[in-house]
């Protein structure tokens, strides 16, 4: 569906797209998919590949065993996700893979909707999300899109929950968010020239003079820093709270399966793991 990509709001773009409507899954084909498609070179990066599925892992024409013997002489780890129907064989063969491919198996079951823990903080949370995406502004000419497609995706993260929303603004102020290929703030911060080749297409702002535009910037960049400031302050309170309120048995889904495992596996690498 994606390359790799530091594009987030991409990504959520190609998962809400996804469709599923049952077949064959011929897990060996899958591995060696990722393995021949994706660009793997980054030596120094944590490289991981999760498969999850609720039908044998041994189907289709290319046998597990060989591609992720492939897999892991290239340092990348093979984890399974077998969506628990209680065919007990079929377990066993998901578990088989985690093990060629030297990485964890789980079990989830798939019927059981994701359990969302609503908190005092989200709609603050979310008000803001608002207040931030102000503070964005295209310079180029497929910035616009981009901007778009920010807005799409917030849509998206709130059709599931309030909860999901709130934690899609958290993802937003952190740096792991980023925007540098089309925001004119982020750029303008690195290179204050970048106005000379901007093309900006919002007409309060291109309505400016050079001193009116660079002024505005300055004022949006304290704005999104001081707004960013006040959401990560409500975002540790809406964990502290969620810790109380999330039972034990909400734990194993396809979600927490892969955050475990990435802290866990990421650790091994020498990553710092920030915990919450």
């Amino acid at each position: 569906m994606s390359p790799f990509t530091t594009d987030m709001d991409y990504i959520s773009e190609q998962l809400f797209s996804l469709r599923t409507a049952g077949g064959e899954e011929y897990c060996g084909a899958v591995i060696k998919e990722s393995l021949d498609n994706l660009d793997w070179t980054n030596k120094e990066g944590l490289k991981m590949i999760y498969i999850a599925g609720n039908e044998a892992f041994t189907q289709g024409p290319i046998a597990y065993r060989t591609v992720c013997e492939i897999a892991q002489n290239r340092n990348i780890i093979v984890n399974t996700i077998y969506c628990s129907d209680g065919a007990k064989n079929e377990a066993r063969d998901w578990r088989s893979g985690a093990t060629a491919g030297g990485g964890e198996y789980f079990t989830i079951n798939h019927n059981e909707a994701t359990a969302f823990v609503e908190t005092p903080y989200d709609d603050e949370i979310n008000r803001l999300n608002g207040e931030l995406n102000k503070t964005y502004h295209s310079f180029n000419k497929y910035g616009e899109s981009k901007v778009q497609n920010l807005h799409l995706q917030d849509s998206n993260a709130s059709s599931y929950s309030k909860e999901n929303s709130a934690k899609r603004t958290k993802f937003k102020a952190s740096k792991q968010y980023k925007t540098s290929d089309w925001d004119l703030v982020e750029n303008f911060k690195k290179d204050k020239k970048i106005l000379e080749k901007a093309v900006i297409k919002d007409e309060r702002l291109s309505k400016m003079s050079k001193n009116e535009l660079e002024a505005e910037i300055e004022r949006m960049s304290q704005k999104r820093e001081e707004v960013i400031l006040k959401i990560n302050e409500l975002d540790k309170k809406r964990v502290t709270y969620k810790k109380d309120k999330v039972k034990a048995d909400q734990k194993d889904n396809l979600g927490n399966s892969i955050i475990s495992t990435v802290k866990k596996q990421a650790k091994k690498k020498g990553y710092k793991v920030e915990e919450n």
